[in-house]
């Protein structure tokens, strides 16, 4: 749910609140008049200012003069949508829910699956076994072959070194 901020300017722009006979003067013609990430709407006799959609003002007394827009971060609020196994990313106005590494959305619009990299026969290559696991893999070396440590390497085989008085 998303709140709408509005404030209300009961201002003279440069003297002039009624042009002549009493006829409204729209202050809305003013270029920002009411800052960034807000709309201006002319009343009779006045004008009011709104924050847009994602954006709330940046002090608890939104006036004319502070008439400022600041992005309301929906991640750290917890006010998105997003499912439980998705990231919140914000964004300027609004966020976007984005499936962590090794998943990918699911074809039932219900959140992030995983994704069986092991279920690609080169993905460890052929002297290795893959154990796919949430979120990611491992690869399991053959005997004689070694990933020296990063288990989502292609093994290859290991290389012995020897010194001269063995």
């Amino acid at each position: 749910m998303l709140a709408t901020w509005i404030f209300f300017a009961s201002l003279k722009l440069n003297g002039l609140k009624h042009s002549k006979a009493g006829q409204d003067t729209d202050e809305c013609v003013m270029p920002g008049l009411c800052g960034n990430h807000a709309q201006c709407f002319n009343t009779n006799g006045s004008y009011y200012c709104r924050c847009n959609e994602g954006f709330q003002p940046t002090t608890f007394n939104f006036t004319a003069t502070t008439r400022q827009c600041q992005d309301i971060n929906e991640c750290l609020e917890k006010t998105h949508d997003c499912l439980d196994n998705m990231e919140c990313i914000n964004i300027i106005g609004s966020y976007n829910c984005m499936c962590p590494n090794g998943y990918r959305p699911s074809r039932t619009d219900s959140g992030c699956e995983d994704i069986n990299e092991c279920s690609d026969p080169d993905v460890c290559g052929t002297n290795a076994d893959c154990s796919n696991h949430p979120g990611g893999y491992i690869c399991t070396c053959h005997k004689g072959y070694s990933n020296y440590g990063n288990n989502q390497s292609k093994c290859t085989k290991m290389v012995h070194f020897c010194l001269a008085n063995e």
